[in-house]
C-alpha cells in the first residue's frame, strides 16, 4: 500500500500542495471534513494522472486527478466526447 507522501508521477513529487488541492475538492463534492476522508492511498501509477482510492461514510470511492502535462497529452474535449458516446 502506497501512503500519499511516497506518491511520484511523471510530473514531480507528490506534493503537499497537490495534496491539499485534492482534499479540498473531495470535501467540496462530498460536503464532507477532511477528517472524514479516510484511506486515502495510491491505486495507480499512470503517465501523468494521480489516481487515488479513499473511503468516506462507508462507500468507498476512486479520484483522478490530472498531473503536469497532461494537458498537453491528453484532449480533454475528445475524451469527454467519447465518454458521453460510451455511457
Amino acid at each position: 500500500m502506497c501512503k500519499m507522501q511516497n506518491i511520484q508521477t511523471t510530473g514531480g513529487l507528490f506534493t503537499d500542495v497537490i495534496r491539499r488541492l485534492i482534499l479540498s475538492n473531495i470535501t467540496k463534492v462530498f460536503s464532507c471534513k477532511e477528517e472524514d476522508v479516510e484511506e486515502l492511498i495510491s491505486v495507480q501509477a499512470g503517465m501523468t494522472n494521480i489516481v487515488l482510492s479513499f473511503r468516506l461514510n462507508g462507500g468507498k470511492f476512486i479520484y483522478r486527478h490530472p498531473g503536469l502535462g497532461s494537458e498537453i497529452i491528453v484532449e480533454r474535449g475528445r475524451e469527454t466526447i467519447i465518454q458521453m458516446y460510451f455511457s
